[in-house]
């Protein structure tokens, strides 16, 4: 049979077939890019969020110092091991408020003099950055990013 255009018809189903495909073709590409420019995004979000927050952790360390100076030079003490979060009374308040920090720090350990921070963990936003004084005078900050496991 011949159509109006003077095609067969046969002619013309490979043909609505191969279009149909090239459309699904299309289709599947946008769908892959789409997908991959979601994850680069969400990857360059989440680096970003992670330089925010070592920023922070670096800023926390130099409050930590100032404040240890502080309770050294009034003779008070700077660590309390069996707090919540190990420092003495007021003087976690004092290194937040100095560095702007929002998110929550714990003391981990301190030297023998009790006032030079060995290791904290400072977390804020799903994030958590351990920090650790090295014998060698290097400070080591190890950023993380965890997930409750329970609501």
């Amino acid at each position: 049979m011949v159509s109006e255009r003077g095609q067969s018809e046969a002619y013309s189903a490979p043909s609505v077939r191969r279009r149909s495909l090239r459309w699904a073709l299309i289709a599947a590409i946008v769908a892959v890019l789409t997908a991959a420019g979601c994850l680069v995004g969400l990857l360059v979000s989440c680096n970003a969020q992670t330089r925010t927050l070592l920023a922070q952790a670096e800023a926390v360390r130099t409050a930590a110092y100032a404040v240890a100076l502080d309770c050294i030079a009034d003779s008070q003490p700077f660590a309390d091991q069996c707090g919540p979060f190990g420092f003495a009374p007021q003087v976690r308040e004092e290194i937040l408020a100095l560095c702007g920090g929002e998110g929550e720090l714990y003391l981990l350990q301190i030297d023998e003099s009790g006032y030079n921070v060995e290791q904290f963990l400072y977390v804020q936003d799903g994030f958590a950055v351990h920090f650790r004084n090295n014998p060698d005078g290097l400070d080591h900050f190890t950023v993380m990013r965890y997930e409750e496991a329970l609501p």
